[in-house]
């Protein structure tokens, strides 16, 4: 949400924002931002629906098990796939 908030770094902008009206620093803020709430979102994708404490972000070191069990981008920590 941050980084929508501040993709216009408060300078005067539409309400609601116009995408179009964009500079490409902003335009990369405001799609940072909307992938991030979709990530944020897809953590209560769980039995539960309750979202993780601890969620990590895969990373190129991670181990080959890593991999092999997390499905997407990110994954919880001390998850077991079924």
């Amino acid at each position: 949400g941050s980084f929508l908030l501040g993709a216009t770094d408060g300078a005067h902008a539409s309400v609601p924002p116009n995408q179009k009206e964009f500079d490409s620093i902003e335009a990369r803020d405001w799609e940072t931002g909307v992938e991030l709430i979709k990530t944020c979102m897809a953590t209560h994708d769980t039995r539960t629906g309750l979202s993780p404490e601890i969620v990590h972000f895969r990373l190129p070191s991670d181990p080959a098990s890593v991999a092999a069990l997390a499905h997407s981008d990110w994954y919880i920590k001390g998850m077991q796939y079924v």
